[in-house]
């Protein structure tokens, strides 16, 4: 299997760490062709780019919200669905809570250079490619059915599933490739966001603490359900 993105490997390392590793972790993986870990680096990155990509558009839309607000109703969508629904499963994450807020952020704030990426690389035919089709097996899918149920496959059967994801893992990583272009600053009590103004948006901060934080050791942890 050649290289598995069309992206150079300098730039995904500029996305958050959070982001950066299971795609440097499963590149590693697609190269000893060790397909097993790379299936499992992969959907690590979905896991965790869902809903820290949930939390980026949720605090632009917070900031938005103060002049329209016509945004309020969305986010109290998300944060009723986070609140009743204890825990929250993979899928509630990419069907309820961060594709209404791509498609809030994709009527309130369309000149957000994140909003273009992802409306641009995430909807191809007007269909989410994360959310499967008739013909093809959703990314919640897959990990259930191949990572879900602690069962161990053959590496030809896990090639396969790689081939399958690595679509939409190109996708994605397109998707989110505006935040490369930011600034970070990450302490145990921040996590700023900092992007400069283009000719399409204005200059924005916004901090994902404590949704998305790191510890003393620098961990960083993502805020994934409340407890039942």
């Amino acid at each position: 299997m050649n290289q598995p993105f069309d992206i150079d490997s300098g730039k995904i390392s500029r996305l958050p760490f959070t982001l950066s590793y299971p795609i440097e972790q499963a590149v590693t993986a697609i190269e000893k062709q060790q397909y097993g870990k790379a299936m499992n680096h992969l959907i690590d990155f979905f896991e965790i780019s869902a809903p820290f990509c949930s939390f980026v558009f949720l605090r632009l839309l917070q900031q938005a919200s103060t002049n329209n607000a016509a945004i309020l109703p969305a986010l109290r969508q998300f944060v009723d669905r986070i609140d009743n629904k204890r825990p929250l499963s993979f899928g509630d994450w990419l069907n309820d809570l961060l594709t209404p807020l791509i498609a809030a952020a994709a009527k309130h704030m369309p000149q957000s250079s994140l909003t273009k990426s992802f409306c641009d690389n995430i909807y191809i035919k007007r269909r989410n490619i994360l959310l499967g089709s008739k013909t093809s097996a959703s990314i919640v899918q897959l990990r259930n059915e191949y990572r879900g149920h602690s069962t161990t496959l053959s590496e030809e059967i896990y090639r396969q599933v790689v081939e399958q994801l690595i679509p939409r893992t190109q996708s994605m990583l397109n998707a989110i490739m505006p935040l490369a272009n930011c600034s970070y600053v990450i302490n145990r009590d921040c996590y700023k966001i900092n992007s400069d103004a283009t000719n399409e948006q204005p200059a924005f901060t916004i901090d994902l603490y404590p949704l998305v934080f790191c510890d003393e050791n620098d961990f960083r942890y993502v805020f994934q359900s409340l407890k039942a």
